[in-house]
């Protein structure tokens, strides 16, 4: 009885700290008594209050009235953002395809492929080409801008394609590099795995490996090298079997590309002494911050040449750098990779080493137009800058 008598008055107490009398609430009506006790404002209840930011004594129905409108706020100003943000799309796409269709109509009313060796130098063609090659247009404008100086043939490419086979089935034999084949099967589903076109099961996979194996069976002396299935695909996407091989070989033979896929660490030392050094320039406080770091350009740019960027950056942006890349060679390049380092300065700068090592080999998908827009602002010229031209003479 001492205890019943003892809750009671605890209760009552709390019915009236609640401003609720007792006697208002009727003896036959025991559940509404029992509620008006649970929910009376107890010194724990208010003391969670203050611990979430809420005042004591506020009515808890009011607060979350107010917390429900500021998280409708924030989805509606969210949305409002997506909007934006979709919009601002849709207006690039829109001029991405305007664009390009005022340089194919350019590129085929001038015919600048079938006088490419008189018109390739000129001012018009290298603005053009930095606009970038329409999609129909490259199928052609490839191979021309790449030349064929190693002078492939198809019937070439079947010999190759027929010796890769024969290697297959010579195991222990093999000459140079040869037995890098067995890695191109287990390379292929890494690349661009999005993509269904490269998987095992996919309508060009056959084609991939078969440029890859030809180009092994070609040159036993480099092999096969991983970021060379990148090269590959992304030709592939733009042109036959045959052309992507011819492509990919006279590419790979360029001094600068050759020396990457040899692995020849003198030739990358250089490369790199070269980068830091142009990033110093460019973006001083960048440098400063990688180089107290610990962060070698050895680290994060080894992947952006042996995949020229493929890993990185959307096909769309990758392909108009290739147009630039394959016209101006190492040079753009160079503007590249500094560009998107500064494009990325801001975010780099406020990381630590894991965070800027991430970003670094991932950057996030940039807009076409800001990533030129900003390899614009950064030329490299070799009449101010001894260093560069020296290093463009080892390449010579």
């Amino acid at each position: 009885d001492e205890n019943r008598n003892s809750s009671a008055a605890n209760g009552n107490s709390a019915l009236k700290d609640r401003g609720v009398v007792e006697e208002e609430i009727p003896s036959w009506r025991p559940l509404k008594r029992i509620l008006a006790k649970v929910r009376a404002p107890t010194p724990e209840i208010e003391a969670n209050k203050a611990s979430h930011g809420i005042k004591p004594g506020t009515d808890i129905s009011e607060e979350t009235k107010k917390r429900q409108a500021e998280y409708e706020a924030m989805v509606r100003n969210f949305e409002a953002k997506e909007k934006m943000k979709e919009k601002k799309q849709a207006q690039m796409r829109e001029m991405r395809e305007k664009r390009i269709e005022e340089c194919k109509r350019i590129w085929i009313d001038t015919d600048l492929l079938a006088c490419w060796e008189q018109r390739k130098t000129t001012k018009k063609t290298q603005e053009l080409i930095f606009k970038g090659i329409p999609p129909r247009i490259r199928t052609k404008a490839w191979p021309v801008i790449l030349g064929n100086k190693l002078q492939l043939t198809s019937e070439l490419f079947d010999i190759y394609v027929a010796q890769a086979r024969r290697m297959q089935e010579m195991q222990g034999q093999e000459i140079g590099k040869e037995g890098s084949l067995k890695v191109i099967e287990l390379d292929l589903p890494r690349t661009f795995p999005a993509l269904s076109f490269f998987q095992p099961d996919g309508p060009m996979h056959a084609q991939l490996r078969q440029v890859l194996e030809a180009y092994v069976s070609y040159r036993p002396d480099i092999g096969y090298v991983q970021g060379m299935s990148f090269l590959a695909s992304m030709l592939l996407l733009v042109m036959d079997t045959f052309d992507s091989f011819k492509c990919l070989a006279n590419l790979l033979n360029r001094p600068f590309f050759m020396g990457f896929f040899r692995m020849d660490m003198d030739h990358i030392d250089k490369f790199v002494d070269l980068f830091e050094h142009l990033l110093s320039i460019h973006l001083p406080n960048l440098y400063s911050y990688l180089t107290n770091h610990g962060i070698s350009a050895h680290i994060y740019a080894m992947d952006w040449v042996l995949t020229l960027f493929s890993k990185t950056l959307s096909l769309d942006t990758t392909s108009r750098l290739w147009d630039n890349i394959f016209y101006e060679g190492e040079i753009f390049l160079l503007r590249t990779g500094l560009a998107l380092l500064s494009l990325n300065e801001e975010e780099l700068l406020g990381c630590q080493y894991d965070n800027a090592m991430l970003l670094l080999t991932h950057f996030p998908d940039h807009d076409e137009e800001e990533l030129f827009n900003t390899i614009k602002t950064i030329p490299l010229n070799t009449k101010t800058d001894k260093k560069l031209e020296e290093y463009l003479n080892t390449l010579s």
